[in-house]
This record gives C-alpha cells, structure tokens and sequence, in this order.
C-alpha cells in the first residue's frame, strides 16, 4: 500500500504567481465603431497598442491601479431546502481606482471631464480650462497593461474596460 502524503498530492507552482512589477493605463473616447483589443502582443514585433489609445502617464505608486469588482445576486429559495436552489447574478460592476499624476492633455480630459481638442495656449503660453456648467458624461475606453519579469521571462497582462466613466475625482 502506498502512503499518500501532502507533498504528493498538491499541485502549487510558485512559478505562476504574478506580480505587477509596472505597468500603464491607456485610454480613448468611446466610440460606436470601435472594436475589442484581441492583441497587444506580436512575436515579431512586441508590444502593440491599439490605435487611439493615448497612455495617461504616471501614477502614483500607492495605489496603482486598483480593480474591484461589485455582484448582486437574486436567490430563489425553495420549500424544504436549506440554501438557495437558485442563485442568479442581476448585477456585476468593475471599477479601477488609480491617480494620475502628469498634466498631459488628454489627461486633463479625463480629470476634468471635458473635450480640449480645440484649446489653445495663447500668445504667453496661459491655457485656461473652465469647469464646464453642465458636466458632461464621458465615456471611455480603458485598460491596464502590466509587466512582471524582464526580457525573455516578462509576462504581460491585460485588464480592460471597453466601456467606463469617471465617477470619482481625488
């Protein structure tokens, strides 16, 4: 008979365990026409970035990007039973918390909620960014590309919103 021990039956690989080492956020407007990001990886070419897709800089450290995410469920409880004999997912909301720190235009955008396309510095170099009277409701397209390992060894993913706003200004 053969004694079966812990080590013998677990199946860990330390190996898979992943860690943001860095990373970026990129964003664009959302449009009707645009289309999923299926790769931003090439074996000829490396790293591939959607086009439209503009990267919101520097973020602070203490945070990085934070994902969340939030489920409601609707139980149907039967007669007899002890636990739900149905459970039905009727909500199920993602949230990303990170703080840009760069005063980049398109940055500006995001945080102020606000097309700036069409400003210009004037003849001092002042560009003025009014709070418009009526926020608008942006909506963007997001994600968060990270890296861990270097070289050969670096593994990248990918989490994205195809579809968010802002709800939250720091």
């Amino acid at each position: 008979m053969t004694v079966v021990t812990f080590d013998s039956i677990k199946d860990h690989n330390t190996k898979l365990i992943r860690k943001a080492l860095e990373g970026s956020i990129f964003m664009k407007r959302w449009a009707d026409d645009d289309l999923p990001i299926t790769q931003v990886y090439k074996s000829a070419t490396g790293l591939v970035i959607p086009v439209g897709y503009f990267d919101v800089g520097v973020i602070r450290k203490a945070d990085a990007s934070t994902w969340n995410r939030d489920t409601e469920t609707s139980d149907v409880e039967s007669w007899g039973y002890g636990d739900p004999t149905r459970r039905d997912i009727i909500k199920d909301t993602s949230t990303c918390q990170f703080t840009m720190q760069e005063s980049k235009r398109h940055v500006l955008e995001v945080y102020n909620s606000t097309d700036l396309s069409g400003v210009q510095a004037d003849a001092d170099g002042n560009v003025i960014v009014d709070k418009p009277r009526i926020p608008q409701a942006l909506r963007w397209r997001m994600f968060s590309l990270a890296k861990d390992g270097d070289g050969a060894d670096a593994v990248y993913f990918l989490r994205a919103m195809p579809n968010c706003q802002v709800t939250a200004i720091a």
